[in-house]
C-alpha cells in the first residue's frame, strides 16, 4: 500500500487514526506498527468532550477587609477588636452594612393574624399593641432603637416577616449580662373604613439573662410609645412594671474584702477545655461577668482581680478570652479588661497584652483613665 493510500486511510471516516500508529516497522513490508498507548487517545474529530483541558484558571483571594475577626467595635467603624486569631463570627462592619441593606417595605406587609391573637388572654406579656399607618415604619424604628439607644448586634432582619434578632448587652448591677431576643410585628384583618392598622408588636427572649430581657422590654416599650400611639387605652399591668434593681450589700462588702484565693472558682470556670462547646462558653460568660462587676464596684475589687488573673491563672487567659469565639465571652473579657485597665493601669503584663486585641478609642480612653486615677492617687 502506497503511502498516500495509507494517510488517507488514517483520517477516513471523520476518525483521526494517525494517533494509533508509530513510525513504520523496519520490515521490507513496510507495514505500520500499532501503537497501544496512543489508542486511549482516539478521538473522533470535533468532539469537545475529549479535547486537551489547556485553560488556565485561577483562584478567588479574600479581601483583607474580609478576613474572619471574632467582632468589631460595635459602632462599626473600621478598627479590629480582637485581633486576627479567631474564626467564625466575621467582620461587623461587613455584617451591619449587609443588615442595613435589608429594608422594610409596605409593599409587602407583615404577616397578618388572627383577632383572637390581639386579645389580653392569648397575646404575649412582652407584646405591645400599636396603631399605625405604615408597618414598615415601626420596624424601622425598632431597629433604630437597637442600633442606637442599647448596645446590641442584629444578626438577622426578614423584611418578608417583618422580624428581626438581635443579641443585646445590659448592665444590672455593675455586671454585664446578655440576651438573645426576636421582635416580630404582626398585623391583624383589615376592615373596610378602619384608619391606622392595629399592629401587635412581639418581642421574645431565645435564650439569655432574663433580667436583661426586662430592662430592654420597658426601654423598647418607652422608645415606641413616644413615636406612636398606643392601640388601647389599657393601663400598664402591674406585674410588668419595672422594679427597681438595688445592689446587695453583701455584694459590695465581699468585693472590698475579698483575697485572690476566693476568687479560684471563678477562674477555674475560665480555663478551656479540650473541647470548647456551649456549656464551656456559658460557664466563662457567667466567670467574666462576676469578675468585671467585681472590679466595677470597688478598686479594691479591681486590684484583687488583678491578682487573680496574674498569679492564679494561665499565662493569657484573658487574651483567649478575648479571642473567643463566643460573642458573649469575648465582648465581657473586653469590659473586664477596659475596667481593669481604668482602676489598675495598663502597664501591668496581662492588662496590656489584653488591651492590644482591643480598638484603638478603647484603648486610648482606658489608658487615660487609668493614669488619671494613678495620679490622683499619688
Amino acid at each position: 500500500m502506497s503511502n498516500s493510500s495509507t494517510s488517507n486511510l488514517s483520517s477516513f471516516g471523520g476518525f483521526d487514526y494517525s494517533l494509533e500508529f508509530g513510525s513504520r516497522s523496519g520490515g521490507s513490508d513496510g507495514a505500520w506498527e500499532l501503537n497501544p498507548e496512543a489508542l486511549y487517545h482516539a478521538q473522533l474529530q470535533g468532539d469537545f468532550y475529549r479535547e486537551e483541558d489547556n485553560v488556565t484558571r485561577g483562584c478567588t483571594l479574600v479581601l483583607p477587609s474580609m478576613e474572619a475577626t471574632p467582632f468589631r467595635v460595635f459602632h462599626a467603624e473600621d478598627e479590629p477588636m480582637m485581633g486576627n486569631t479567631c474564626k467564625g463570627l466575621g467582620n461587623i462592619a461587613l455584617h451591619k452594612a449587609a443588615v442595613d441593606s435589608l429594608q422594610f417595605s409596605d409593599l409587602l406587609p407583615p404577616p397578618v393574624v388572627e383577632a383572637a391573637r390581639f386579645s389580653g388572654s392569648q397575646r404575649l406579656a412582652t407584646s405591645l399593641l400599636l396603631a399605625a399607618d405604615s408597618p414598615a415604619e415601626v420596624a424601622k424604628t425598632i431597629q433604630q432603637f437597637l442600633q442606637t439607644q442599647v448596645t446590641s448586634i442584629i444578626g438577622k432582619v426578614s423584611p418578608e416577616k417583618f422580624a428581626m434578632k438581635a443579641d443585646v448587652f445590659q448592665e444590672v448591677n455593675c455586671c454585664p449580662t446578655h440576651c438573645m431576643l426576636k421582635v416580630r410585628v404582626l398585623q391583624g384583618e383589615q376592615r373596610p373604613g378602619q384608619g391606622q392598622q392595629v399592629l401587635l408588636i412581639e418581642f421574645c427572649r431565645r435564650k439569655g439573662d432574663a433580667l436583661a430581657f426586662q430592662m430592654l422590654f420597658h426601654q423598647a416599650e418607652d422608645f415606641l410609645l413616644n413615636k406612636f400611639a398606643p392601640a388601647s387605652a389599657a393601663p400598664r399591668d402591674a406585674h410588668l412594671t419595672p422594679m427597681p434593681l438595688l445592689l446587695p450589700n453583701s455584694a459590695a462588702s465581699f468585693a472590698a474584702t475579698a483575697s485572690p484565693l476566693e476568687l479560684t472558682p471563678l477562674l477555674a470556670m475560665l480555663k478551656e477545655g479540650d473541647r470548647v462547646d456551649e456549656e464551656t462558653q456559658a460557664q466563662q460568660a457567667e466567670a467574666l461577668a462576676a469578675l468585671k462587676a467585681l472590679a466595677t464596684w470597688s478598686t479594691t475589687g479591681a486590684a484583687t482581680c488583678c491578682a487573680a488573673l496574674e498569679f492564679l491563672s494561665p499565662p493569657g487567659i484573658l487574651a483567649s478570652c478575648i479571642c473567643s469565639c463566643s460573642l458573649e465571652v469575648s465582648f465581657l473579657a473586653s469590659c473586664l479588661a477596659s475596667t481593669l485597665a481604668e482602676k489598675c493601669g495598663a502597664d501591668r503584663p496581662m492588662i496590656y497584652q489584653a488591651l492590644q486585641l482591643l480598638p484603638a478609642k478603647t484603648l486610648a480612653s482606658s489608658c487615660a483613665a487609668g493614669a488619671k486615677r494613678v495620679s490622683a492617687a499619688a
